[in-house]
C-alpha cells in the first residue's frame, strides 16, 4: 500500500519540511503525477523513496509554489537531466531544476533571468532548500549536481552555446552565481557528476569524452578534463550513469568501472550496462548486458560483489555482479518497482543519513573497502603512506560510538577484521583516525 505524506511550506529559509528518510533505502527521482506535459515542458517533480527490494515507502513532492527565500522547482520533460546524487558526506541528496511555473516551455532556451537554474539540496530529514541558482545555463540545460560537504556544490549541463554560462560550474550553497570549470571543451553535453577517491569525475557525450576526470580533486577554478584511457570517445553513448569500485587489493585506487549508456537514438552500447577493468593502466571492456532507458544508477559493494540499482523511464531495475575484477557480468537485471501511469523515473540515488562525521580529506591514509565477511565479522581494508598507529572506531547513526580499536597501520595496504556480532542491523560509520586525518565509510550490518 502506496504511504503520502502531506507536502507544507515553512516560511523560513530553512526550507520545505518533509518525513525523514530511511538510511540504506532507495530516492527515485520521478517526473509527473499523471498529467501529461509537452516535450521541453516544465513538469511537477516527486522524490519517491524505496526499500531495496522495491517497496514503495512514501513520496515527497518538490515544491511548486516559492516561500521565503525559496524557489518552486521543476523538471524539464525532456529524455535527460533530473540526476540526483548522495552527497560525500552521505548527508545531502542534490537534485538540480529550475525556478519556473509548471507548464512554462521551452524550459531549456530560456534565460537564467526568466528560468533561473537552481540547485536543491535535501536532507535525512526530507527537508527541501530550494536557495541555490547557478545564475547560468542561458539556453541550456542543467543535467546532475555533485556535493562534498553539502556547502561546495559542482554541477553540469550542455555546453552546445559555447558562451560562458554552461558546462561544469562551481558555487556555494545559497549563491546565486557560479564559476565555470571546464577549459577547452565546446560542444559537449556534460550528463552527470561523482566522485572516488576524493576525485571528481563527469560523464559527456560528445568532445570526445565519455568518463572524464576534472583537473585534480575538487577545482574551483578553470581545470582540464582527462578521458580516461579506454573509455569510449566516438561520442556515440550518452553516459546516464557510472559507478567505480576497488575490487582487486593489487591495482591502486579504482579497478572497476560500470558504465551506463541512456542513449536514446542508437548507437553501439545504447540500453547497456557495461563493465570496465584496469589492466596495465588502460580500462579495459570486459562485457555488457543489456538495460532499457537507462536514466540513472547507484550502487553498493559488499567484498567482490556490487550490486548495481538502475533508473529507467519506467521503473527500478537491480542487478549483482558477483565476479569480481577483470570477469564478464554474468548476471541480469531484473525488475523491482515499477513507474505511476504517466510519469517517469529520472536518477536515482541512496537515501541520505545524519551522521555527524564528514570524510575528510586526506594525506596519509586512504580508505579503500568495507564490507561484512560474516554475521559476526567486518572486514576494513585502507591505504597508509608511512607506518603509524591509528583509531578505528563504529558509530551509529546517532554519532554514538559503539566500538573502539587501536591498530599498527603498515606503509601501504592494511586490512584488519572487526568484531560486529553484538551490533544490530543498522546503518553505521566505520571511521579511521590518524592523529588530524579521518577517512571514513558507510556500511550496512546485515
Amino acid at each position: 500500500m502506496r504511504k503520502f505524506h502531506l507536502f507544507f511550506a515553512s516560511f523560513f529559509l530553512v526550507g520545505f519540511l518533509n518525513a525523514q528518510f530511511t538510511s540504506g533505502n532507495l530516492v527515485v527521482v520521478r517526473l509527473g503525477n499523471g498529467t501529461v506535459y509537452n516535450g521541453g515542458a516544465a513538469a511537477r517533480c516527486f522524490l519517491d523513496e524505496y526499500t531495496t527490494s522495491g517497496t514503495l515507502v512514501q513520496t515527497i513532492a518538490m515544491p511548486v509554489t516559492a516561500s521565503g527565500g525559496n524557489r518552486k522547482f521543476m523538471l524539464n520533460n525532456g529524455i535527460y537531466g533530473g540526476q540526483i546524487t548522495l552527497s560525500g558526506d552521505n548527508r545531502y541528496l542534490l537534485l538540480p531544476g529550475f525556478d519556473v511555473d509548471e507548464f512554462s516551455q521551452p524550459l531549456t532556451s530560456f534565460t537564467p533571468s526568466i528560468a533561473p537554474r537552481i540547485v536543491a539540496r535535501i536532507d535525512k530529514n526530507g527537508t527541501i532548500n530550494t536557495t541555490t541558482s547557478t545564475g547560468a545555463y542561458n539556453g541550456e540545460s542543467i543535467e546532475a549536481a555533485y556535493s562534498t560537504n553539502g556547502t561546495n556544490i559542482w554541477v553540469c549541463g550542455t555546453n552546445i552555446n559555447n558562451d560562458g554560462t554552461g558546462g561544469i560550474r562551481y558555487l556555494t550553497f545559497g549563491a546565486t552565481s557560479s564559476t565555470l570549470i571546464n577549459a577547452g571543451a565546446t560542444f559537449v553535453g556534460f550528463r552527470v557528476l561523482g566522485a572516488y577517491n576524493n576525485q571528481l569525475f563527469v560523464t559527456a557525450d560528445w568532445g570526445n569524452i565519455s568518463l572524464a576526470s576534472v583537473g585534480s580533486g575538487f577545482p574551483v577554478t578553470t581545470a582540464a578534463l582527462s578521458n580516461l584511457p579506454g573509455l569510449p570517445t566516438n561520442n556515440s553513448p550518452i553516459p546516464t550513469g557510472f559507478f567505480m569500485a576497488d575490487l582487486d587489493a593489487g591495482v591502486a585506487g579504482p579497478d572497476v568501472i560500470y558504465f551506463l549508456d541512456g542513449n536514446a537514438f542508437g548507437g553501439a552500447t545504447a540500453n547497456t550496462l557495461s563493465k570496465y577493468s584496469l589492466v596495465g593502466g588502460t580500462w579495459i571492456k570486459n562485457n555488457a548486458i543489456g538495460i532499457d532507458n537507462p536514466r540513472g544508477m547507484t550502487a553498493s559493494v559488499a567484498g567482490n560483489s556490487v550490486t548495481l540499482y538502475v533508473s529507467t523511464n519506467s521503473g527500478i531495475s537491480k542487478v549483482t555482479d558477483a565476479t569480481g575484477y577483470n570477469a564478464n557480468i554474468t548476471a541480469a537485471f531484473s525488475s523491482i518497482a515499477t513507474a505511476p501511469a504517466n510519469t517517469f523515473f529520472k536518477g536515482i540515488a541512496f537515501a541520505p543519513s545524519d551522521f555527524p562525521t564528514a570524510v575528510r580529506t586526506v594525506e596519509n591514509i586512504r580508505m579503500s573497502k568495507v564490507y561484512q565477511r560474516s554475521a559476526n565479522e567486518l572486514q576494513v581494508e585502507f591505504s597508509s603512506k608511512k607506518r603509524s598507529r591509528v583509531t578505528i572506531t563504529i558509530s551509529d547513526i546517532s554519532g554514538k560510538q559503539v566500538s573502539n580499536l587501536s591498530y599498527l597501520a603498515e606503509a601501504g595496504i592494511n586490512a584488519t577484521v572487526l568484531n560486529i556480532g553484538g551490533l544490530q542491523k543498522a546503518v553505521y560509520l566505520v571511521t579511521i583516525i590518524d592523529g588530524t586525518e579521518k577517512t571514513a565509510s558507510k556500511f550496512v550490518k546485515q
